[in-house]
């Protein structure tokens, strides 16, 4: 049973977006703009990595073993790692804009980030029948490396005088 897809998930996105931008109405435009972005960027990073759903329950990993990769670059394609960054590193360029930030916060959300999408796969791969993602610690490492690229380049373009205001 198909519940949640990509092309609903948007939708849904659109129906809350407008209660997104009447939330931040004391912004400034910029400030504003920055964080449109990172919502419409977020919605597209969790679209294309947890969607479709299938609901129809099966518990435990059976038939699903090779959709769990514990062993980093177990199955290293060059491709994949540079997916897997840039899927992340606007992550790390849009975040300093929106709010207040250090070198830590941002590396601890570089690590955050791609071990929550990568708990929820394996949540969904151990709890759905039909589930086609995989669950690969690889993917972690390279998508941490995206939000460290990233920050670097938003260092690099906005410098240390660029804050946001929270």
């Amino acid at each position: 049973m198909m519940v949640f897809d990509q092309g609903e998930f948007f939708l849904l996105a659109l129906v809350i977006f407008p209660l997104f931008l009447w939330s931040q109405r004391r912004q400034s435009i910029r400030h504003l703009i920055y964080r449109a972005v990172f919502y419409v960027y977020l919605a597209g990073v969790v679209s294309q990595t947890l969607f479709p759903i299938t609901l129809d329950w099966e518990w435990g990993l059976v038939n699903k073993e090779h959709h769990l990769q514990l062993e980093l670059f177990q199955y290293f394609v060059w491709r994949e790692a540079w997916l897997n960054v840039l899927l992340t590193l606007p992550l790390g360029f849009l975040y300093p804009l929106i709010s207040r930030h250090s070198w830590a916060k941002t590396l601890g959300l570089g690590v955050l980030t791609p071990v929550l999408i990568e708990l929820t796969q394996f949540m969904l791969l151990y709890t759905t029948i039909d589930y086609y993602r995989v669950a690969d610690v690889s993917d972690v490492f390279f998508n941490f490396w995206g939000v460290v690229l990233g920050y670097l380049i938003y260092r690099l373009l906005l410098g240390k005088s660029q804050r946001a205001t929270p």
